[in-house]
């Protein structure tokens, strides 16, 4: 099976809020194959795309950390 088709069954079987944060892997493929001509404007929209994907993954799973950390404290407090 493609990753591609993997990645998508893996989102779909995801936790429903967190959906939207996976990356756009659809997208990245189709910007890269257009990267692959000598187009500096092509590598530039892909390359943008790609900091802003993984800026989206990085600020959830950092929100998902301190959401973690938060729930241990309260935990700790009331049963330590």
């Amino acid at each position: 099976m493609k990753f591609g088709k993997r990645l998508k069954r893996q989102i779909e079987e995801s936790l429903p809020e967190w959906r939207d944060h996976f990356l756009n892997y659809k997208e990245l493929k189709r910007r890269l194959n257009a990267v692959s001509s000598p187009d500096p404007a092509a590598e530039a929209r892909f390359l943008a795309l790609l900091h802003a994907e993984v800026d989206k993954f990085n600020a959830f799973f950092l929100e998902q950390e301190e959401d973690f950390v938060i729930r241990q404290r309260v935990h700790n407090k009331y049963f330590n």
